[in-house]
């Protein structure tokens, strides 16, 4: 089961409180997402609950950490390109591109899951989940 908290207090645009610490376990680097809890999803041929969609928000790292609260931050990571040595036209590290394409599935089936009325500004009170490696 997923550590589940909540933001108790916004002090600045780039910075949350959520309501963990050190007495919940939280450390310095660890990740929770912010989230708004979704619609329960339920497996059509079997009627069992499969867990909700959630839409997440945010994704924040704790940079300092308290015994009842922490402090997070959207903290964002860069790669480089780089040349390797000898520079040559084989030298550079290249990256893949990616798409999604339609699979083919019976239009009759298809369930659509509403996507409006979801707020992606973060309030006092959002749901905070632990993530874990």
């Amino acid at each position: 089961m997923a550590f589940k908290t909540h933001v108790a207090k916004i002090p600045t645009k780039n910075s949350l409180i959520l309501a963990a610490g050190i007495k919940d376990g939280i450390d310095v680097g660890d990740e929770f997402d912010i989230i708004q809890p979704g619609i329960e999803i339920i497996d059509e041929s079997t009627n069992k609950t499969l867990g909700n969609f959630n839409r997440q928000k945010s994704r924040v790292e704790v940079v300092s950490v308290f015994e009842r609260f922490c402090i997070v931050k959207h903290i964002v990571r860069k790669s480089l390109l780089r040349p390797t040595l000898p520079i040559n036209a084989f030298s550079m590290n290249t990256f893949m591109s990616s798409q999604a394409v339609e699979l083919p599935v019976d239009e009759k089936e298809i369930n659509y899951i509403a996507v409006e009325g979801f707020d992606e500004i973060i309030h006092i009170g959002d749901v905070a989940i632990k993530i874990f490696d």
